[in-house]
């Protein structure tokens, strides 16, 4: 409660500080601007992408879809600085600012935003309210389309040219339909990387079946046990002698890694690639090409797997893989989504462990 309070707070007095830097009360008067404009007149564009690896890939397609139709526009990248080094050869934009989404970092992202002159165009993914549209309109956007968590709170609302209402779909598709006004083609919906990913052939055994596991995530709800996991790889190798499991990860999963190997039966260690906290993100891409399987729930690198057309079995309760699920080639990715109720709530210390190990084997074995 305390939270919102803030939140709301922070909200109020945003804008009441545009109001009065602006002198306007919201920038609806752009929206009959905007469809009269000529768009080849567009050649300055901010992109707000700066939270999480999985929330860029899901925004990927949007940003490609910009790039298309402005191939001579200067495009402006605002990321999270972890993802620097994973966005930094991107060639969907020209200008990469990282961001810590903070409001005493605003002055310095509005000075590097204005590097590149006024934004004919601010496009906010996914950014961190109020502070985006904050910047956004201090660096003297004409234009600004939003699309986040409190789209529909009036404060946040009357500073957009156009947001989305009632959208109910993957979020994929919910970014392309937010920038539609901009494009004139039909944008694809495939999840992009900022450069292609070449696998070192020196490092791939062609006759393991390297199969990834991916046990951590965002909360604990959110994950599979590992004593699940740990039973999984017993049984994945008892069956097929060319399976090597490789454990990836965050390095604040480690703890998750060391409890799958206290579980799973020493003699199988030497199946086992341990690999959580050991690789930059450049590093994880390269492991999951080399995958013929990722296991995984709603995650990251799930969405890095999908984008390199890499099998993946995912588990989905808390949250919906209509919306965050994969999105294109459905017949290299198997789901399993189950629903989790009040009672269930009495019987599982982690939503995901309603999915049970035959359900997840089955999936897998139509893989390997």
């Amino acid at each position: 409660m305390i939270r919102a309070l803030r939140k709301k707070i922070q909200l109020i007095l945003v804008n009441l500080f545009l109001r009065l830097y602006t002198g306007k009360n919201g920038l609806a008067s752009t929206q009959a601007e905007f469809a009269q404009e000529d768009k080849r007149n567009i050649k300055n564009i901010v992109i707000y992408s700066s939270t999480a690896l999985g929330d860029f890939m899901m925004n990927s397609p949007a940003i490609h879809a910009i790039r298309r139709e402005y191939p001579d526009a200067h495009i402006t990248l605002i990321c999270h600085k972890k993802m620097v080094q994973f966005l930094s050869a991107g060639k969907d934009w020209d200008s990469l600012i990282a961001w810590d989404n903070k409001l005493t970092t605003v002055s310095a992202l509005v000075d590097n935003i204005k590097q590149q002159g006024r934004p004919d165009a601010a496009i906010i993914l996914h950014s961190h309210t109020p502070y985006d549209f904050l910047s956004a309109l201090r660096a003297g956007a004409k234009y600004v389309f939003i699309d986040n968590d409190k789209q529909a709170i009036p404060l946040v609302s009357k500073w957009a040219t156009s947001r989305l209402k009632n959208f109910v779909g993957h979020t994929i598709q919910r970014k392309l339909e937010l920038i539609a006004p901009f494009l004139s083609h039909e944008p694809s919906r495939a999840m992009r990387l900022p450069a292609e990913v070449v696998v070192d052939e020196a490092t791939r055994d062609p006759a393991v079946k390297y199969v990834g596991f991916q046990m951590g995530a965002s909360s604990l709800r959110k994950c599979w046990s590992t004593e699940n996991f740990a039973r999984l790889a017993t049984q994945m190798i008892n069956d097929n002698d060319a399976v090597k499991i490789v454990l990836i990860g965050a390095p604040n999963e480690v703890a998750l890694q060391d409890k799958f190997l206290q579980q799973l039966d020493a003699r199988y260690h030497d199946r086992v690639l341990p690999l959580i906290g050991k690789t930059t993100i450049p590093g994880l891409l390269q492991e999951i090409k080399k995958m013929s399987l990722l296991v995984t729930s709603d995650t990251g690198p799930l969405h890095l797997a999908v984008a390199m057309q890499v099998p993946t079995v995912s588990m989905f309760v808390v949250t919906s893989p209509m919306l965050y699920g994969p999105y294109q080639d459905p017949e290299l990715h198997s789901v399993i989504y189950k629903a989790f109720t009040t009672f269930d709530e009495q019987h599982y210390a982690s939503a995901l462990d309603k999915i049970s190990l035959n359900e997840v084997y089955a999936r897998v074995k139509t893989f390997i």
